[in-house]
């Protein structure tokens, strides 16, 4: 109770103060940045994980793009002229730390005085004698050629080793911007785990805008079928806004960024921020109909609603908290801030509306309108549908429980990224194509260590 009187004499600061800390986080939230990588979000005790990221410290190259190369007349001297050039104009790309492809592959054979090392394709070839040689060298040799020549022999592979100082996405964009750029004599098929990086992070960035865009268009139009009035739509709708505007500038100020799970917090608190507000309005319309003013209505309004609000809000947010039990770092994220958001929303609704109600007189339409009979009709209706079979309602109720029940059980676990892309995504189309032809896009790494320095060179 309290709270609202000071609310209600001090309401033109309140509103300043509102305004203020909304700028400030605002503000810093023009600097969030989106992390698609989903490894980042894995458990620091996995020894995979431990791995992974030890081996950036251990080697200058982790992540890779595999470009594909398709043409009917793969081994010419026009195509393989154009993959050679191809290959070395990459290894001068800033955020490439080496390339592999079947022209600059090093052959390796064993000679009586040792190994024999030599590149496969020295030069661009000139006549169909040079291409044979080239073949001869290739496939006679001892290395994986399956790799980067595909099985019917159309498709050659050009591996490119990003840097571990350059992110991914950032990597894959780069080279493939200079891909498209080229005009190349064959088909080119871009993947690898910095591409799928790259267009999941703009996947996340076009659904940020649409959902939430779509939210706050659902939420303008359920206020104003419910109020009627412009009050009823932009004081709700200004704590929604003021509530992710908060959250997410807290996220830059703490170094979070939105991830794959944390990209849904403002869609989802927007629809949580909203509800106490449409309770106190329509609390607030109802009470508005009496001679009051509008401060003594604010008071009334909130001194039945500040415990519900608060119990309400607070429970939320612990319910939110719960989702630091996963050990997915993104999904702690997730119930983290969207509890911080939930615990701004209710603050807003307990100071920046009440403030703002008080502050502006009550129009006389609001006092002479009457209650709307049809809806209050169908309510009345319902309620008393409910109690006069509420042992069939029981019933009903448990038997969907059960259903879904079984339903839960039947849920399967998905973790691959390529199922988050349609099948008409360039993404996937060069997937699947790699996948069919090639020995595959997905790796494992193998890491031997000896005691000793040197000791990997040790024929033992």
């Amino acid at each position: 109770m309290w709270l609202t009187q000071w609310v209600v004499k001090h309401a033109k600061l309140v509103v300043f103060i509102t305004l203020l800390v909304t700028l400030f986080f605002g503000y810093q939230a023009k600097n969030l940045q989106r992390d698609p990588d989903i490894t980042a979000s894995l458990p620091q005790d996995i020894p995979a994980k431990k791995l992974y990221d030890r081996m950036s410290d251990i080697f200058p190259s982790r992540d890779f793009v595999l470009i594909a190369v398709e043409s009917d007349s793969l081994f010419s001297p026009t195509v393989l002229t154009a993959i050679y050039t191809l290959t070395q104009s990459l290894q001068d790309l800033p955020d490439v730390y080496s390339v592999m492809s079947p022209t600059n592959i090093k052959i390796i054979r064993g000679t009586e005085e040792g190994l024999d090392i030599r590149d496969a394709l020295p030069h661009p070839p000139k006549t169909m004698a040079d291409v044979q040689a080239f073949k001869n060298a290739l496939f006679t040799s001892d290395m994986p050629v399956e790799l980067i020549i595909s099985k019917d022999r159309r498709m050659a592979g050009i591996m490119v080793f990003l840097k571990n100082v350059v992110r991914p996405e950032e990597g894959a964009k780069e080279i493939m911007d200079f891909v498209n750029r080229q005009s190349l004599p064959f088909t080119i098929y871009i993947t690898g785990k910095p591409v799928l990086t790259y267009y999941l992070g703009r996947g996340m960035a076009k659904d940020f805008g649409m959902l939430f865009s779509l939210v706050i268009l659902l939420i303008i139009l359920i206020l104003f079928i419910s109020f009627r009035n412009a009050r009823g739509v932009l004081i709700p709708l200004g704590v929604v806004i003021f509530s992710v505007l908060v959250t997410l500038g807290f996220m830059v100020l703490v170094g979070a960024k939105l991830t794959h799970s944390t990209n849904m917090l403002p869609i989802l608190l927007s629809s949580i921020a909203v509800a106490d507000g449409i309770h106190i309005l329509n609390r607030y319309f109802e009470r508005a109909r009496t001679n009051g003013t509008p401060q003594s209505t604010v008071i009334n309004v909130m001194k039945e609603l500040n415990a519900p609000v608060a119990v309400t809000s607070i429970t939320t947010a612990f319910g939110f908290l719960a989702l630091n039990t996963s050990r997915v770092t993104s999904v702690g994220d997730l119930g983290r801030f969207t509890a911080f958001g939930v615990l701004v929303a209710m603050v807003f609704s307990l100071t920046f509306i009440p403030a703002v109600l008080s502050l502006l007189p009550i129009p006389k339409r609001i006092r002479t309108r009457k209650e709307p009979q049809l809806r209050n009709k169908l309510a009345v209706r319902y309620a008393n549908f409910l109690i006069e079979h509420r042992g069939l309602t029981g019933i009903a109720l448990l038997v969907l429980i059960v259903f879904l029940a079984f339903g839960f059980t039947r849920i399967r676990l998905e973790n691959n990224t390529i199922e988050n892309f349609p099948k008409s995504h360039p993404a996937r189309i060069a997937f699947e194509k790699v996948n069919q032809e090639f020995a595959g896009t997905t790796f494992l790494t193998a890491l031997v260590e000896t005691d000793s320095a040197g000791g990997i060179k040790e024929p033992r």
